[in-house]
């Protein structure tokens, strides 16, 4: 009879811990208010990794998405970005094909404008896969570093950045990560460059 005890206590001990565990590893890394924007076939981990900076965020759809977001960027003036302390541009198979040209997308001149206000206030901008290259088309790369999807290092070039082959790259105020499997990387670069 105490064994069994001995063992539902000690079983009940084991999920406590890791539950605990579970959920100290969800808290948002700071609490700082951040703007994150998607597209259409936007790469769900690297949006859960954004959503993992804050507990504070916005979901800014630059177009209309399957998914609940909380502003639709027609809906947004650039200037209201000053709002946030960070914007965050999230990847996917939707920004590549606009960044590449496959899809001509009117709201991407938006988005290129709300990310040169960030910029102009000084905001933390983070870009990760194939997003940095809506930074580098914004003009806000010009002689700094940064890290993209691969095979698209051409439009960091074309547009005055300093490619560098690391998976997350912090120049001044912007960090590029490369890929979804750095996602996570790149959250926490994200947060500690914003700081509590």
């Amino acid at each position: 009879m105490r064994k069994e005890y001995l063992i539902i206590l000690l079983v009940g001990i084991a999920i406590i811990a890791i539950l605990s565990f579970y959920m100290a590893s969800e808290k948002p890394l700071t609490d700082k208010r951040v703007a994150i924007i998607i597209f259409d076939r936007y790469n769900p981990i690297e949006l859960e990794a954004a959503e993992k900076i804050s507990g504070n965020y916005t979901i800014i759809a630059a177009d209309r998405i399957n998914r609940e977001y909380d502003i639709y960027i027609e809906d947004m003036s650039p200037k209201d970005i000053g709002q946030y302390d960070a914007l965050i541009l999230v990847g996917g198979s939707g920004v590549y094909d606009r960044v590449t040209g496959k899809i001509d997308d009117p709201n991407m001149e938006k988005v290129i404008e709300i990310v040169e206000e960030a910029n102009r206030q000084g905001k933390i901008i983070g870009a990760i896969c194939a997003a940095p290259a809506i930074l580098a088309k914004a003009e806000i790369l010009n002689g700094k570093e940064a890290t993209i999807y691969p095979g698209l290092e051409y439009i960091l070039g074309e547009n005055g950045a300093k490619y560098v082959k690391r998976d997350v790259v912090v120049s001044g105020n912007i960090i590029t990560a490369k890929n979804p499997n750095v996602a996570d990387e790149f959250a926490r670069a994200v947060a500690e460059k914003l700081g509590k």
